[in-house]
């Protein structure tokens, strides 16, 4: 069963965000993967509606914080995960200023993936 959620993976190491995308594709709808907080930008501005976003923080083009900015002006509602392998108290209090929801460290942990996506997308599922 896939359900009809749709997914945006933005992440600039292309072996991280093709990991994320083979956990979350056979579940859902639509998982869409890019390399850039510029591209994700575009993809909400040309009004492609996402359910969650999974926001890499340190991205070479645009960090994750400036991304998620520019991601909550156009749609306030939408909640973005930061996935980091740096989340320290510093950071998540400026991911938390920034707009970001919640956290998922990496390398990601299957509960935790699994809990996020059960509390913002109300999908009970098992990954693995």
């Amino acid at each position: 069963m896939k359900y009809s959620n749709r997914i945006l993976i933005v992440d600039d190491d292309p072996a991280s965000g093709m990991l994320m995308k083979e956990l979350l594709q056979p579940h859902f709808s639509d998982v869409v993967s890019v390399e850039s907080g510029i591209e994700a930008i575009a993809h909400c501005k040309k009004g492609n509606i996402f359910d969650l976003v999974f926001m890499d923080l340190l991205m070479r083009d645009m960090d994750g914080l400036s991304a998620t900015k520019a991601i909550k002006k156009i749609n306030p509602h939408l909640p973005i995960v930061a996935h980091s392998a740096v989340l320290n108290h510093d950071t998540k209090t400026k991911c938390s200023e920034a707009g970001i929801n919640t956290f998922l460290a990496k390398p990601i942990k299957q509960r935790e993936l699994e809990n996020i996506i059960r509390e913002f997308l109300h999908v009970d599922l098992k990954l693995y």
